[in-house]
């Protein structure tokens, strides 16, 4: 017997498969999204085509004004000439075999709810995915070859600094969980680098890290040899990265074993990674806004420090300090 027999639109083509049609990235943060929803769902065939305005030749004969650069080409981190292939007008847009669904809404249903992981080189063009690489050797050699934690901080984080003592308390009972021990010991395994680039000035971000460093050191002067200000140590990497920070950004944190963030954007940095890196999650629950939390609640898994016992109870990558 033919299984779907009894179903009356087993013979209409349209209803065998949704597609999906998404926005163009309107964000750095939508940019990885789109990469990764454009990489994972159409592997195979069509399933996911990206609206982009410019394409209609009303608007097009209508506008004089010179266009800013997509995402995908300000960046170019993605395999634009495969992506661009999926660009559609509004002639796709009462199509009713195609759903519109927003980005994110499209990365939880198809990727994070699933669980899907994705290499980098999936979904970062060769170019990219090679830089990152490079940049990893020339890290490790900074480093010294150990673990890096890396703070991503601003001028909030200046407020916040007990935040980041809970964060290094936490980062070491983690380590040393099966030590059966109460006074958890800062070791050599790691080192957390302080980074930020929220200032317009590379100097400006440089004094914030010294500030925070100087906070963490005045009252953990044990932290002096574990801790470091990223900005002065991967001066070169910035500075490769100037024109486009945000992908020395992306790099570092595809490098990093822990990365603790203060701001939603931060975050949901984190969330769009967390497919194609295996890095660990740091938040302050009191800062971050409940949709969020409640976005990785549902689709992931967080760690209550507090209540963990063995390293076999860690079942998941993000940690609400």
């Amino acid at each position: 017997m033919n299984p779907t027999s009894n179903n009356p639109t087993s013979n209409n083509p349209r209803s065998k498969e949704v597609k999906y049609i998404v926005q163009m990235p309107k964000s750095y943060i939508e940019l990885i999204l789109a990469l990764n929803v454009i990489s994972f769902n159409n592997f195979k065939k069509e399933t996911v085509l990206i609206f982009n305005e410019e394409l209609n030749e009303k608007k097009k004969l209508l506008s004089t004004k010179t266009k800013d650069l997509n995402f995908f080409d300000k960046f170019l981190i993605g395999k634009n000439d495969n992506i661009s292939k999926y660009f559609t007008g509004d002639n796709k847009m009462n199509d009713s075999r195609y759903k519109r669904i927003e980005l994110f809404d499209l990365f939880t249903k198809t990727i994070l709810s699933k669980n899907v992981k994705l290499g980098i080189k999936d979904i970062f063009n060769h170019e990219f995915s090679s830089k990152q690489l490079l940049t990893r050797q020339y890290v490790r050699k900074k480093i010294k070859n150990k673990e890096m934690v890396l703070f991503h901080i601003n001028k909030l984080s200046i407020k916040n600094i007990v935040y980041y003592l809970l964060s290094i308390q936490a980062l070491y009972k983690i380590d040393q969980i099966d030590d059966e021990t109460r006074q958890y010991k800062i070791n050599n395994d790691y080192c957390i680098v302080l980074f930020c680039d929220s200032e317009k000035k590379e100097q400006e971000n440089i004094i914030v890290c010294q500030q925070i460093y100087h906070q963490i050191t005045l009252i953990m002067p044990e932290m002096k040899e574990i801790i470091c200000i990223g900005n002065i140590l991967l001066a070169d990497h910035i500075e490769n990265n100037k024109s486009r920070k945000e992908n020395g950004v992306l790099i570092l944190y595809n490098l990093s074993s822990y990365i603790n963030v203060i701001t939603d954007l931060q975050l949901l940095l984190c969330i769009s990674l967390y497919p194609i890196n295996s890095s660990n999650y740091m938040y302050p629950n009191k800062l971050i806004s409940t949709h969020i939390k409640n976005a990785i609640e549902v689709n992931l898994k967080t760690v209550e420090i507090n209540k963990i016992k063995s390293q076999e109870e860690i079942n998941g990558r993000f940690y609400p300090i």
